[in-house]
């Protein structure tokens, strides 16, 4: 569960609220919902020390269990607990915020006065699962595997303020030796930055910043092979084994350093198919707990099993600006104008979301809530919808067939979705709806391909790079409307994100 309150990146406020207006105007006519998590929880199943945790997937299973790949938050959630890297975010009830402490790391990095290389220390008594020690070059070759081309990691520019990180991982760099992570001695890694910047402790805390046996070869086939999962994480797979699309049952890895502290004996990953099957699952005592969906919202709220969690993301329409006929600036805009934020949050998703028209969610640095007010930017008004629609189709020879994609774990997407037709349909612009289990809708946005879909995001680290370098940038893999403006990537860069001369 994410927090409300940001970690400021330096100088970085002016940056934000200077570039929101042009994005917003030309990006993809972003309909943002600031989201919420609610979900039902009983202590049933607790004096027997084994927790039942439920996921809703339509193909019952991850769509990976490799780190080196991870896009998707219920994947994040079963490979973190396997797993583990140098540092690690914590929730401090005192000061209600997630900071980063050492995980396998000794402690806190050294970090030299130019803010470019950090030297930490590895645990003396960091182990795998299966007992043998974890180890600085062990770190070298987890981050060579994701960023090794050939790995085809969706998520590797997690890894690019690393010297060289990028190069390597586009072909231009041959060899790893040459990127900025060296292992000075078994127990002592050196990483080097191309450029300083101070999220980078938050960014080691995403998965591609897991530890995994020198062993696994890039591109294997963690999923399915429960013999390659062998983490160096709080948990590891019981017996050895799992029940393919069905159940992961965890048990603690007795070898990671606070496996004593454990009360729990085990975790049992269960998988749904959607949030109705989980809840279903709650109401007949098979599950402990159930996320809602915003239509189940209301009968639950005020009871003793209820739990309200604020949830920093955003939720969002791209439109592809290289298909038709999102290619067209005055169509894109017709859209923008076209839907009616108000009516999703206050009346489909019953006030558990609310309306956002700039890109920063409440909590993150560069959020403005007068961004309404000014000029040009998108809002619901159907007259200047219209009028948009009027000028692109003066332009366009024909508007194409349009659909809209989103995934169907979530039932408030597709009445979302719904409602998103209906807003358009009473604009003149008629689409249709695609639904797709999660991983296929991932796959589908980091193609580049797909016209027009559903997208949300949900922080890895409460700084506003987490929302804009991966994002919006271009190139970025999570931009799935391939927006793309220099001046954008330029106020990004900022004082301290221009690439040296010598890169």
């Amino acid at each position: 569960m994410a927090i409300l309150n940001s970690r400021a990146r330096g100088k970085a406020r002016g940056l934000w609220l200077l570039t929101l207006a042009s994005l917003v105007v030309s990006l993809f006519g972003t309909t943002a919902l600031k989201n919420a998590s609610h979900r039902v929880a009983s202590p049933m199943h607790a004096a027997a020390n084994v927790f039942i945790d439920p996921l809703a997937s339509k193909t019952l299973w991850a769509g990976t269990l490799d780190p080196a790949l991870i896009s998707a938050l219920l994947d994040a959630d079963i490979v973190q607990k396997i797993y583990a890297g140098l540092l690690k975010q914590v929730y401090d009830d005192r000061t209600k915020q997630f900071k980063v402490v050492p995980d396998l790391a000794a402690g806190m990095p050294t970090i030299s006065k130019d803010g470019l290389v950090y030297t930490f220390k590895i645990r003396s008594d960091a182990r795998f699962s299966d007992g043998t020690p974890v180890t600085a070059q062990d770190f070298v070759w987890s981050f060579e595997r994701v960023l090794s081309p050939k790995a085809n990691s969706p998520v590797s520019y997690y890894l690019f303020d690393i010297k060289g990180a990028s190069d390597f991982n586009s072909g231009k760099l041959k060899s790893f030796s040459d990127v900025g992570v060296k292992a000075l001695d078994a127990r002592t890694l050196r990483i080097t930055l191309w450029h300083p910047v101070v999220y980078f402790p938050y960014a080691l805390t995403y998965p591609t910043g897991d530890v995994v046996k020198k062993s696994l070869p890039i591109g294997a086939n963690v999923t399915s092979n429960p013999s390659l999962v062998v983490g160096a994480g709080p948990w590891m797979l019981k017996n050895r084994t799992w029940k393919y699309r069905s159940e992961i049952d965890l048990v603690p890895n007795p070898y990671y350093w606070e496996a004593k502290r454990f009360t729990l004996k085990e975790i049992h990953l269960v998988f749904t198919g959607s949030n109705e099957t989980m809840l279903a699952g709650y109401r007949s005592g098979q599950f402990p707990l159930a996320w809602l969906p915003s239509a189940d919202v209301v009968s639950y709220r005020g009871k003793p099993e209820f739990r309200d969690t604020v949830i920093l993301g955003d939720l969002w329409y791209d439109m592809n600006v290289h298909i038709p006929p999102f290619n067209n600036l005055h169509f894109r805009r017709a859209v923008a104008y076209a839907i009616n934020r108000s009516a999703i949050a206050n009346g489909v998703d019953r006030r558990t979301v609310q309306p956002l028209v700039g890109w920063y969610p409440k909590g993150i640095l560069g959020y403005d809530p007068t961004i309404q007010k000014q000029s040009g930017v998108p809002y619901y008004n159907p007259s200047i919808a219209r009028s948009e629609l009027a000028m692109a189709k003066k332009q366009m020879k024909s508007v194409p067939p349009i659909s809209l994609e989103f995934a169907t774990e979530i039932s408030d997407r597709a009445r979302e979705a719904a409602e998103v037709q209906a807003n358009l349909g009473a604009m003149g612009i008629h689409i249709t709806l695609h639904p797709v289990p999660r991983a296929t809708w991932i796959t589908d946005g980091n193609s580049g391909k797909t016209q027009f879909m559903v997208g949300d995001w949900f922080d890895d680290y409460p700084d506003p790079q987490d929302f804009s370098d991966y994002l919006l940038k271009t190139g970025a893999g999570e931009n799935w409307g391939r927006y793309s403006n220099p001046t954008v990537d330029k106020l990004f860069a900022g004082h301290s994100r221009a690439r040296p001369a010598e890169a």
